[in-house]
């Protein structure tokens, strides 16, 4: 492998062993750069962050391992395997049927074959439904005769009695007045002689008439029972092969083919070709642009399945970028890009025989969109991305598909699917099929499919080791971009972090300028307070031992006020440190705040496991009350007894005895001068010390500050060196992962 000591597996045995060793390379490869990185710290406060980005490599180890089965378990190891992708009505499952046909998938053939044997077999045929269509018509209109003959008969039999009946009456009369007219002899004899009086009985008459009536009759009502008989064994036969039509449908060409609702495909459908020296694989995969969301795990496992694609598409232009989702060009590129082999379908729509008849190229007109819609697949793609195939799939379905269902198949929701008999008459009353193909371009097509499941061994186990590199390398991607991420965060937090450091170097420089400048105005107003005072006193004449006394008393007195109101000054300066320092910190936690959360946000829409920045100014430990306790221990020099304030009592009685042994000599304004003499020596000699001790006091102020101000820097660094560790492991991590993938790539180059 290309990074020395990982896994043990080398790149040359993931192409010649086992699909399991391509997986198992990858994962043991991103474990043992996981290992790597999971060694002792340095610095214990590094150990923290670097166990917290440890275990987040631990989840993303897992989530490969994850991919990695999902990968394992959607491989084809032994069919070359083509997925047709691309949006809803594209035109995908037109091809695969069409294909199916051309090609002689076996399930096609065994559909193909049912149909046949189902339509010979229950007369499903048009002339055969036509034949009993006739019978109907024929039955029916028998029907209507005989029940109309029937009607006639019974309306006229009483009309014909009662005819029969008023001239067998007519002939009676007729008779009776010939036999009244004869001579009176006549009728005595015709008395004596039977049947004398020329009557006729009429009931025979009458009774043959009824019996011819009903004869008619009989036989009208025989005919209508006939017609009716015919007609509902014609209706019977018909239903009887229109009960059969859904089975014969099923079986019919075009049955994958959508009829115009929306997302017609809902779930991958898988055909498998035998002809050729290799057996290929054809998925039709649910429409991109429709309800996505719930097709998605099946276009998902399609496209992990697939060691090539179609992507199919009837727009000869660049695929669109989405606005606010992802458009078309955006799902291909996260759909297709672990793809070794995509080719796009172009499939031009073409309704009727008009544009296939010059003898020109069907697609010139096209070129350039073909040529941008190649341009931005490339982009997307890169060197997966290997051309575009032009053709019309519709004509040449309508050439191959010659198990078209009759028009009694199908109801009124396939309304769409009843012109296809026609306009298949229209294209082969121009074209014969071959023509048809290759004017289309399906015939090129085709043979491009067979050709690319040349060497299809090799070509698959390819594509797995690809899908499984490019998983890998999708992880790599994340990483590198929450690496740099964390990177120009640690370049804001470093930024910052000076910034508020230098806020605190200004404030300490501040304080201790303060400190001094208050301590120097202090020890003027007690020098000048005093001498004030004693010259007073000189002026008054006061002898020397008493002004001796009440010196040291307005020495002590005026030494306590000045540690009193440098006690006050000091405490309101200090504060005023404390406000500075706590206003610089806030400042610093919200700005690491803002930054913690936008880091977090966009390491959230990185789609890797996201990495605490935990950007914490203190740590446990207030930098303020840090320095509020450094700053209180110094503060007690000041505010505590005057014992830190040393007069030397000696020296001025020194000075004030030897004025006294000689102030006898001269007079009264000599003395006085040597008195000012000495209290300015005295009050020199006094400040000198208090200057010192005041010098003693700022120093361990100053120190004290120093030290508090040092450790607060430190403290303030704390984040900066965390996301400054946490950068540096996932630097360190995306360069192994890198080094990983690389050696897949270069052993597949």
């Amino acid at each position: 492998m290309a990074v020395e000591g990982m896994g043990r597996t080398t790149s040359v045995e993931v192409i010649t062993g086992s699909p399991e060793t391509i997986y198992t390379y990858v994962i043991d490869g991103v474990r043992d750069v996981i290992r790597t990185l999971d060694v002792q710290a340095e610095d214990a406060e590094d150990e923290v962050v670097q166990s917290e980005i440890v275990a987040g490599l631990h989840l993303l180890q897992a989530k490969v391992a994850g991919k990695q089965e999902e990968l394992k378990a959607s491989a084809d190891w032994r069919h070359f395997t083509v997925a047709l992708y691309g949006e809803t009505n594209a035109g995908k499952s037109t091809i695969i049927e069409s294909l199916r046909i051309h090609l002689g998938e076996p399930a096609k053939l065994a559909e193909r074959q049912q149909y046949d044997e189902l339509k010979a077999a229950h007369g499903l045929g048009e002339d055969a439904l036509a034949t009993v269509r006739d019978a109907i018509d024929a039955a029916r209109t028998a029907t209507v005769l005989a029940s109309s003959r029937s009607e006639q008969l019974t309306l006229a039999a009483p009309v014909e009695l009662q005819a029969l009946q008023e001239q067998i009456e007519r002939e009676r009369q007729q008779t009776l007045a010939v036999h009244a007219a004869r001579p009176w002899w006549k009728k005595l004899l015709g008395f004596f002689q039977r049947g004398a009086s020329g009557l006729v009985d009429p009931m025979p008459q009458v009774v043959e008439l009824q019996q011819r009536q009903q004869q008619q009759l009989q036989l009208a009502s025989a005919e209508v029972a006939a017609a009716e008989a015919a007609l509902l064994a014609a209706q019977d036969t018909l239903d009887r092969r229109m009960r059969m039509m859904p089975e014969l449908l099923a079986n019919a060409d075009g049955g994958i083919i959508g009829d115009g609702r929306p997302d017609f495909t809902r779930a991958t459908q898988r055909y498998v070709f035998n002809g050729g020296t290799s057996p290929i694989v054809l998925l039709d995969v649910p429409g991109i642009e429709g309800g996505e969301k719930d097709v998605k795990d099946h276009i998902d496992k399609a496209v992990q399945t697939a060691h090539a694609v179609f992507y199919v598409t009837g727009k000869a232009a660049q695929p669109q970028h989405g606005d606010k989702e992802d458009g078309t060009l955006e799902k291909i590129k996260r759909h297709l890009g672990p793809q070794t082999e995509v080719w796009a379908v172009f499939n031009k729509r073409v309704a009727g025989p008009m544009p296939l008849r010059n003898g020109g190229d069907l697609f010139a007109s096209d070129a350039d969109g073909m040529d941008d819609l190649s341009a931005g697949l490339r982009i997307a793609l890169g060197a997966n991305f290997k051309g575009v195939l032009p053709v019309s799939a519709y004509p040449a379905f309508l050439a191959l598909a010659d198990r078209l269902p009759p028009m009694e198949a199908l109801n009124d929701e396939q309304k769409s699917l009843r012109d296809r008999n026609t306009a298949r008459a229209k294209f082969l009353s121009e074209f014969d099929t071959d023509a048809l193909l290759e004017r289309t371009g399906f015939a090129a097509m085709a043979r491009h499919l067979s050709n690319m499941a040349v060497d299809a061994p090799r070509k698959i186990r390819l594509a797995n080791i690809h899908k499984a590199s490019q998983s890998l390398q999708d992880v790599v991607a994340g990483l590198e971009h929450h690496a740099v991420s964390m990177e120009a965060h640690a370049n804001k937090v470093t930024t910052e972090t000076t910034a508020v450091q230098s806020k605190v170097d200004i404030a300490e420089q501040q304080l201790v300028a303060s400190l001094r400048s208050e301590s120097a105005d202090a020890l003027r107003n007690l020098e000048t307070t005093v001498r004030r005072y004693a010259y007073e006193l000189v002026e008054s004449g006061i002898g020397n031992d008493e002004l001796k006394s009440k010196l040291q008393q307005r020495l002590e007195e005026c030494a306590e006020e000045m540690q009193e109101v440098l006690g006050k000054t000091f405490k309101e300066t200090v504060g005023q440190f404390q406000g500075e320092i706590l206003h610089a910190a806030e400042r610093f936690q919200k700005h690491l705040k803002d930054l913690d959360q936008v880091a977090g946000e966009q390491m959230r829409e990185m789609g890797v496991p996201t990495f605490t920045m935990d950007l914490k100014v203190d740590n446990g430990v207030s930098v303020v009350g840090l320095v509020t306790t450094a700053m209180g221990a110094a503060l007690m020099l000041f505010t505590g007894p005057a014992g830190w304030v040393v007069i030397s009592l000696s020296a001025i009685g020194v000075v004030l005895s030897l004025a006294k042994a000689i102030w006898g000599l001269f007079d009264t304004d000599f003395k006085k001068s040597q008195q000012r003499k000495a209290i300015d020596e005295s009050l020199a000699s006094a400040t000198k010390s208090i200057r010192a001790d005041l010098e003693k006091s700022e120093r361990k102020v100053r120190d004290a500050v120093e030290t508090a101000c040092v450790e607060a820097k430190k403290r303030l660094a704390g984040p900066q060196r965390s996301i400054k560790t946490q950068a540096a492991v996932l630097r360190l991590s995306v360069t192994r992962l890198r080094a990983l993938s690389m050696s897949i790539d270069t052993t597949l180059a």
